[in-house]
């Protein structure tokens, strides 16, 4: 499933090459499903008695490029959607999304030399090998450009490529939902594959303004230990990550881990004392505002072709999601909280 996911295209607001891929690894699980106006691709998995909404989002969309211009011998600039880490673009190969597909290179094409510093955005370029009429012919600014890079598996069970982030949290969720076949839960579960997160967020706000859940769960990657990222304290095969700060609600997230404990599930903890860059900033505030958590699997080289994950990692978060979700009560007892 990983190596399906991350080979699909799903650019911000371009979301639609992952359905198919979504009714497969979802689908089965589920009783329906449906796709909204921003994009958002919600499924349903009924619960016991039908009571309350638990919302699991993870976001569909990938980081990429976006035509701006042709210029005079044929080389097409862009700017970046989401973000995209400017260093790991040079030589890269890509597909232009115009009127009919076309792979090309990621070039230098330069105003002036800079020997010895990394390349700016503003002098690179996709090859295509046409000329500028041949590439206007099949392209126009606005086109959507996504990165070319298969999946492949590294020793220990860690697999590297790119759109992990979140291809592995729609994974996440299919462990999820297979696990719930064998365990009862009272609450109706709507798992939601969100729209344009590297964004701004936008298809969470309107996903949780249309289900009201009782309760939502953001399911994403976070940052781990890397050579130039030593301070970061989660590491990749030590189980996922639950965070706690204000962005979270703080009896769902302490259920969360307690339920890590009860099920034997290994988890590392984050702490998040802003907003997080995730879903579950949108989730939170959405509507009348939802009790809402945080679960990461954590990651390498983040908004590069090479992110880096451990499957196991994913395994696992899937598995503490079906038991939290399990072991909710009717009532929600879980989150009663006096302010």
């Amino acid at each position: 499933m990983l190596a399906e996911g991350s080979g699909l295209c799903g650019v911000s607001a371009h979301e639609t090459g992952l359905s198919a891929f979504l009714a497969k690894i979802w689908g089965p699980y589920c009783a329906e499903n449906r796709t909204d106006i921003t994009g958002n691709r919600f499924f349903l998995k009924p619960g016991k008695n039908s009571g309350g909404k638990i919302l699991l989002a993870a976001h569909a969309d990938e980081i990429g490029l976006l035509v701006t211009a042709v210029d005079k011998n044929g080389f097409i600039r862009f700017a970046p959607v989401g973000g995209v880490d400017e260093r790991a673009l040079l030589a890269q190969v890509v597909t232009v999304h115009g009127r009919s597909d076309m792979v090309g290179v990621i070039c230098h094409a330069p105003s002036k030399r800079r020997a010895g510093k990394p390349v700016p955005l503003r002098e690179l370029a996709v090859d295509v090998g046409f000329g500028r009429e041949d590439v206007l012919a099949r392209t126009r600014p606005g086109d959507v450009i996504s990165f070319s890079r298969e999946f492949r598996m590294l020793l220990n069970h860690t697999g590297t490529g790119k759109a992990l982030d979140d291809r592995a949290g729609l994974v996440t969720l299919a462990v999820c939902l297979r696990e719930l076949q064998g365990r009862a839960h009272e609450h109706d579960v709507v798992a939601v594959a969100t729209a344009q997160e590297e964004v701004g967020c936008r298809g969470a706000e309107t996903a949780a303004f249309q289900v009201r859940p009782a309760a939502a769960v953001a399911v994403d990657v976070t940052h781990a230990q890397s050579p130039d990222a030593k301070q970061v304290a989660v590491q990749l095969g030590k189980g996922p990550v639950i965070a706690r700060g204000p962005n979270l609600h703080p009896l769902l997230t302490e259920y969360m881990e307690n339920k890590a404990r009860d099920e034997r599930i290994p988890f590392q903890t984050e702490v998040s004392p802003r907003p997080t860059g995730t879903d579950a900033r949108a989730l939170q505030l959405a509507g009348p505002g939802t009790p809402t958590a945080l679960v990461s699997v954590p990651l390498r080289y983040m908004h590069t072709l090479v992110e880096t994950i451990s499957a196991p990692d994913v395994l696992l978060a899937g598995k503490l999601l079906a038991a939290a979700v399990a072991g909710l009560s009717p009532e929600l007892r879980e989150l009663e909280f006096m302010y």
